[in-house]
């Protein structure tokens, strides 16, 4: 199957370079995918909305054998009308930007409904070059029992990242990641956890660690979560952390 897509995205400039930035990520820092050109939102977290007044071209096809091989593909690139976005920078209101984004190109083979294989790669028209790019190939046997392994090239930087999930017994599983500079031999971002589940309420607990690795100069931070079905959760944000740092990791507990 192969579909062609058109769509307009419309969200008006307002002023945020006074709000802090706590829980807020720029999507397009380390590679722009088809997911994050296709999705209309640049910013994760709360902290930071983008404007828009953009028209996004895409084009994804998929196709399949049996039960046993799937395969999907999607290319997008999309051209704004304002050169002027939404700042995640503190005390820093717009940046400029080009009027159009680099292309993005994501392939992905699946192998049996366990083994997955991704290809992301961003390509710059202005000098008709692929400036970034990723694999990773994860061992999923269910949303809280797999591994991924990672690895990208930004040109200058090259990352390794290791993250997954295993459950140690019915109710209790632990989750993790680790992001490794490879290029530098420094540890970016750590990520460890254990939750619990039950069937009328569950917690969990997530510590961790971020910085550039320079002089060991680290950040620190664990949170607590909560849930009582059918009441809802004391730290929300907590999950939408880990998905983040560990993609694939379906971190919803009943």
């Amino acid at each position: 199957n192969i579909t062609p897509s058109l769509s307009y995205n419309y969200k008006q400039k307002v002023v945020q370079g006074s709000i802090p930035v706590f829980d807020t990520t720029d999507k397009y820092e380390d590679i722009i995918t088809f997911a994050d050109l296709t999705s209309g939102e640049r910013y994760t977290g709360r902290d930071r909305v983008s404007n828009a007044n953009d028209v996004t071209l895409a084009i994804s096809t998929s196709s399949s054998v049996g039960n046993k091989l799937s395969i999907t593909s999607g290319t997008a690139q999309t051209f704004y009308s304002d050169d002027e976005v939404v700042s995640n920078t503190g005390r820093t209101n717009y940046e400029t930007r080009k009027s159009y984004s680099d292309i993005a190109t994501g392939v992905g083979l699946t192998i049996g409904k366990k083994f997955t294989f991704t290809n992301n790669i961003q390509f710059n028209p202005d000098i008709n070059k692929v400036v970034k790019k990723e694999n990773s190939l994860s061992f999923k046997l269910t949303p809280k029992k797999f591994i991924t392994i990672a690895l990208s090239d930004e040109g200058e930087k090259e990352t390794a990242q290791v993250y997954g999930s295993y459950p140690i017994s019915e109710s209790f599983h632990f989750f993790g990641g680790l992001n490794r500079i490879t290029s530098k031999g420094i540890t970016s971002q750590e990520t460890t956890g254990i939750a619990y589940e039950s069937c009328c309420w569950a917690a969990r607990v997530a510590h961790f660690k971020d910085g550039n690795g320079a002089n060991n100069n680290y950040n620190y931070s664990t949170g607590f979560e909560i849930i009582f079905t059918g009441l809802g959760s004391t730290a929300t944000p907590l999950k939408g952390r880990i998905e983040r740092n560990i993609p694939f990791y379906n971190s919803s507990l009943r």
